[in-house]
């Protein structure tokens, strides 16, 4: 796709494929004069659709036809008689099977975007796959496309990241609360997992990261980090606490804790972006 791209300068917008099937139980095909009206009326109503750059079907294909010594230029279904449509599409290699299969009981259609928005990506192909839904409730419909792929692929990462954080938080919560068992040692993790969250996101935003496959991953691996050196350090302090017998101030045995315990959580947390960035390096 690529390599055609190039070669002939055409725009990289994203397009999406829709494949409209008969079932088994329709009779005939789709070069019949309701149905190719039928689909001529989706194809314009997908058009209209905002955000959209063109629509293309076989119905609103433009092309040039012999008819009785005449050669017509226009919109091929309009300028050629319906009892020569099976000859005259069905026989030209650039619409079949590219628009419709060769037994004419498929039909696709092309809609490309003005550009690659996120937003307009998800919200689009929602709407092209209802508008196809009610234009066509007795045949087979599906999406296709990069884009429709690119795009059911991020929406149900978000959907499993969300999921697996709350879950997470919840599970964290009640596992801290059962080694410290008080509220103000359980938010710390917490509130320091929220705030370093933040702040990674926020430094992504700035320097221009983009959200992969791989860097979704890095909300999940900061909380399990910061939970970790949380845990570690306030298991210290309260060690150091007890041995203490009261006879150092708090602030102080917070320090010597953090003095005793920072090349351990240093390790463990260099250890753990050495290991990612190995995966950033290569091809994942």
């Amino acid at each position: 796709e690529k390599k055609v791209r190039d070669q002939f300068h055409l725009s990289d917008l994203p397009t999406f494929i829709g494949l409209i099937q008969l079932k088994n139980s329709e009779q005939g095909n789709w070069l019949q004069q309701d149905r190719m009206t039928q689909l001529s009326d989706a194809t314009a109503r997908l058009k209209d659709i905002p955000g959209v750059s063109e629509a293309l079907s076989i119905a609103t294909v433009d092309g040039a036809t012999d008819v009785h010594g005449v050669l017509n230029v226009g919109s091929l279904v309009e300028m050629t008689p319906p009892a020569m449509w099976s000859q005259r599409i069905l026989g030209d290699q650039l619409l079949s099977p590219g628009l419709v299969s060769k037994d004419a009981r498929t039909v696709m259609v092309y809609v490309q975007l003005q550009n690659a928005n996120v937003d307009l990506l998800v919200s689009f192909e929602n709407q092209f796959r209802k508008t196809l839904s009610e234009s066509f409730p007795n045949s087979q419909v599906s999406i296709g496309g990069v884009p429709a792929v690119q795009t059911d692929l991020g929406l149900l990462l978000d959907k499993e990241l969300r999921n697996f954080l709350v879950l997470t938080v919840v599970i964290c919560a009640l596992t801290l609360f059962l080694i410290f068992q008080g509220l103000a040692t359980m938010l710390i993790p917490l509130v320091l997992t929220a705030f370093a969250n933040i702040m990674v996101l926020a430094v992504m935003a700035w320097t221009g990261l983009t959200f992969t496959v791989l860097s979704t991953t890095m909300p999940v691996i900061i909380f399990i980090t910061v939970v970790s050196l949380t845990t570690h350090t306030l298991l210290k302090v309260n060690e150091n606490f007890e041995d203490s017998h009261e006879t150092q101030s708090k602030w102080k045995l917070i320090l010597k804790s953090n003095k005793e315990i920072w090349l351990p959580n240093l390790l463990g947390s260099l250890t753990t972006c050495v290991g990612y960035l190995t995966l950033v390096m290569g091809k994942v």
